[in-house]
């Protein structure tokens, strides 16, 4: 592969990665004999210049491409979810609001290249955490985001401290004392600030949200990873 370090990039744990995935697709019903029929998720991979290394990126919209945030909205009546789950934990539905239009843009089916899944983007070891059996169900996805930013609100008392251990890890957060110092922490929280601050103001909550942290796209050249005719895992350079 053209200018890649095979040990830099780490291409066992894409393997493992890649293994995940396929994981996910069968529980998710998706790797059966009908599969050909269905929408699967799509995958792509890209050298990130400034990590410096291959980032995944699974995007898989559950049949819901190309619909906006509104639409979303009035398919699966998230906005009536949203007031339910906030109201049950005693938060502002618009901050709510505002965390999901920078998660995941409304959309109940997105998955990031870290494995966090639905309309708040949890990670397989949070859902767990509170129960959570289904992540692409809304109302299970936010039952268990709303109640653990609750929870991180109680444990850090600061809005901006909060969202920062929602992004970067309770312990990232308990360790700096502060936002961390890490680039799309920091954007993350002031993106999910800026947005609260909007609705708070009267803005209306069904305009362009923010491009969701789970599927920007990585920078750097783009790479194609397969499976060639003897079961190998190739990458190569576009």
């Amino acid at each position: 592969m053209e200018g890649m370090a095979a040990g830099k990039f780490g291409l066992a744990g894409l393997s493992r990665r890649l293994v995940w995935l396929c994981c996910g697709m069968a529980a998710l019903g998706l790797g059966n004999a009908e599969a050909g029929s269905k929408r699967l998720p799509r995958v792509t991979v890209a050298a990130d210049a400034v990590r410096g290394r291959l980032v995944r990126k699974v995007v898989w919209d559950g049949g819901q491409k190309g619909k906006t945030s509104e639409e979303l909205r009035e398919t699966f009546r998230l906005d009536s979810l949203i007031q339910e789950a906030a109201e049950k934990e005693g938060l502002d539905p618009l901050l709510i609001h505002a965390v999901i239009s920078v998660e995941s843009g409304y959309n109940p089916f997105a998955i990031s290249g870290d494995g966090a899944q639905g309309l708040m983007q949890l990670l397989p070891r949070t859902a767990r955490r509170f129960g959570v059996r289904n992540t692409f169900d809304p109302r299970e996805n936010l039952r268990a985001g709303v109640r653990y930013l609750r929870q991180l609100l109680e444990k850090f008392g600061d809005l901006k401290l909060a969202l920062a251990a929602y992004n970067a890890g309770e312990g990232a957060v308990a360790r700096h004392g502060r936002v961390p110092p890490f680039a799309e922490t920091q954007d993350y929280v002031e993106r999910i600030v800026r947005r609260y601050r909007e609705l708070q103001q009267g803005g209306s909550d069904h305009q362009a949200t923010e491009q969701p942290t789970g599927t920007e796209e990585a920078m750097g050249r783009p790479v194609e990873v397969f499976i060639d005719e003897e079961g190998r895992l190739c990458l190569r350079t576009r």
